[in-house]
């Protein structure tokens, strides 16, 4: 009897030490699969599961889903074409009517289309109409590009975007910054398309990405920059604050170079320019 308890417990206690290899198995299975979607940079393009419905002058009428529904003002993104869509003006059980605007290439019903939170595509004169220069900063693994939108005064914005995203996303802002005459930077950081890979290939969160906000900051102060505002979106957040103590000793150069000018539309590149650079034609 004794001899069939102990049996019984190292069953038990065989069994128990299996469901716990298990579980630590899956939970670093999930957790694997979590963090290389966070950290493998992902370039792919957005899924389009939204479909045009009708079309008039002026507005769109879309699928129904969490996206199309949106309140805001978006871009929508086809194969070879982009448009900007405005407000919900009416919806239905299962469709979504919006306005229409800012209509380049073919987009007719019955077409897949994606929302972006881009809704200017293609570099700031393409997009805006405002004058710019692509610029490439200095950094430690190579050559970043960016563009700078002039401005008369001497205190700069730096736009820093989120992972696997692109300097569109600071063209929201652009127009604003333009007006006010502030000079705005849109950079670019490692294993963003164009820019110099990362030693491993990962994204670090910030953890590595802040030194080349750090050259951008270095390159602003030598085109005459006296002060630097720091607009971090997503991930583009944590580089401000991973750089902020590094910042902090930086001082403007007494060997200031002059900004550069405007593009005349042509480049002084080291490279062909990435994907984002030229999106729009």
């Amino acid at each position: 009897m004794t001899e069939e308890r102990q049996s019984r417990r190292w069953r038990w206690a065989i069994a128990g030490v299996a469901a716990v290899v298990v579980l630590v198995a899956v939970g670093a299975a999930v957790s694997w699969h979590f963090s290389s979607a966070v950290l493998v940079p992902d370039r792919s393009d957005w899924p389009r599961s939204i479909t045009v419905d009708a079309m008039s002058r002026g507005q769109i009428v879309l699928s129904r889903d969490e996206e199309s529904e949106r309140p805001g003002v978006y871009g929508l993104e086809w194969q070879g074409g982009h448009a900007i869509i405005g407000p919900v003006l009416a919806t239905a059980e299962d469709s979504v009517t919006r306005q229409l605007r800012s209509v380049r290439g073919y987009l007719v019903p019955r077409m897949k289309v994606a929302t972006d939170t881009h809704v200017y595509a293609g570099n700031p004169r393409q997009s805006l109409g405002l004058p710019y220069e692509d610029v490439w900063v200095k950094d430690e693994l190579g050559p970043m590009p960016a563009w700078l939108v002039p401005g008369r005064k001497r205190t700069w914005a730096i736009l820093v975007h989120g992972i696997n995203d692109d300097p569109q996303v600071g063209l929201r802002l652009a127009p604003w910054l333009h007006r006010s005459g502030f000079p705005s930077l849109m950079i670019t950081y490692r294993e963003d398309l164009g820019a110099p890979s990362s030693p491993d290939g990962f994204h670090h969160m910030g953890l590595t990405e802040w030194r080349d906000l750090e050259a951008a900051v270095r390159f602003a102060l030598a085109h005459d920059a006296q002060k630097i505002v720091l607009i971090g979106y997503s991930m583009g957040g944590a580089l401000v604050s991973q750089s902020s103590k590094s910042l902090a000793s930086l001082r403007a150069s007494p060997q200031r170079s002059s900004m550069p000018q405007p593009s005349t539309g042509r480049r002084s590149s080291p490279s062909t320019p990435p994907r984002w650079a030229s999106r729009a034609s």
